[in-house]
């Protein structure tokens, strides 16, 4: 039906994107294609728009084009609150909709009862993140389409001083995208990070935000080589090992038999040199010591293999018959 747009109100708060001015010249050129989803009407004939607010303030700059408006109407009056539940459902299931209008229509509807059951459980939780952005800064990046979820994640990280800032012009300036946010996350989940000062924070982020790709146990490990590089922990000694091992591991598998005979004489005094350095470092491992962990695996092993019986050898006892002289050897077990 088409309704008078003098009799249409708008209670929708002022979303992301106000400028209407390449909706109106597209109106102007095709007209109203698709209709408005209302409301109402109330005792004075108004009705109340739920979907289609933007093109209505579009429209609204020539009430002489657009006198009328075709419209869809949803039911009688309800109330804000209940319009806001119904727009958080619409916004959500529309790829065009900008995460920030579905957030600010989430967050409109916090003392709706069933707010929980419009919006999924994951999305619920990012948007919560965001509640600590000024609004003015969400409406910035939205601008630039930029992700709202690497905006919040980023905004309340603590501890770098200066460096949130450059994080947020990255983000401002494409250079983060939502993939890095999520390698950010995963660093900050650890619950190694807090123990980290500001500069093996920065080390961290920095180096994730140029090698996006990794998986939630490299995270770990990126942590762990911050603190055990500084000041090694008895409490993370066995994980630490494993790595560096898997790191030698990986090193050896480099080694190929022909490098013998493809390399120069240059090349062997720097792999003697490095050589060199980690014979100094690990010259504690070939050390024997005094005192063993009776606990460990290895000392049981070698304790069980002392304590082996050794098999027993054939005693011979040589008798010479006087007789005619043979030998006859007797054999005992």
């Amino acid at each position: 039906m088409n309704i008078l747009i003098d009799n249409i109100i708008c209670d929708v708060r002022e979303r992301t994107n106000p400028d209407v001015t390449e909706l109106y010249s597209s109106l102007l050129k095709h007209g109203q294609i698709e209709a408005l989803l209302v409301e109402g009407p109330n005792q004075d004939g108004k009705y109340y728009i739920i979907h289609g607010c933007r093109r209505l303030r579009a429209m609204k700059q020539n009430k002489s084009t657009f006198r009328e408006v075709k419209c869809n109407v949803h039911g009688n009056i309800t109330s804000t609150r209940k319009r806001n539940a119904l727009r958080c459902i619409i916004i959500s299931n529309l790829k065009k909709a900008t995460g920030l209008d579905q957030q600010l229509v989430y967050e409109e509807l916090e003392c709706f009862p069933q707010r929980e059951s419009l919006i999924p459980k994951s999305k619920q939780k990012r948007m919560e993140k965001g509640y600590d952005v000024p609004q003015e800064v969400r409406i910035k990046y939205e601008k630039r389409r930029r992700s709202q979820d690497a905006l919040a994640l980023i905004y309340n990280l603590e501890g770098l001083g200066t460096y949130r800032e450059e994080l947020l012009n990255l983000l401002l300036n494409g250079k983060i995208t939502t993939v890095h946010g999520d390698a950010i996350k995963r660093i900050v989940k650890e619950p190694l990070y807090n123990e980290l000062n500001r500069v093996q924070k920065i080390n961290v982020i920095d180096y994730i935000i140029k090698n996006v790709k990794f998986t939630d146990n490299k995270a770990n490990f990126l942590i762990l080589e911050q603190i055990m590089k500084k000041k090694p922990q008895k409490r993370n000694i066995h994980s630490w090992i494993e790595f560096i091992c898997d790191q030698m591991e990986g090193i050896s598998e480099l080694i190929h038999k022909d490098l013998e005979s493809l390399t120069t004489h240059g090349d062997r005094l720097k792999l003697r040199r490095s050589l060199e350095k980690w014979d100094k470092k690990l010259k504690w491992v070939n050390e024997e010591k005094k005192e063993y962990d009776i606990s460990s695996p290895l000392v049981n092993e070698q304790s069980q293999q002392e304590t082996v019986k050794k098999p027993k050898t054939h005693k011979r006892l040589v008798v010479i018959e006087k007789r005619n002289g043979n030998k006859i050897t007797f054999s005992f077990h």
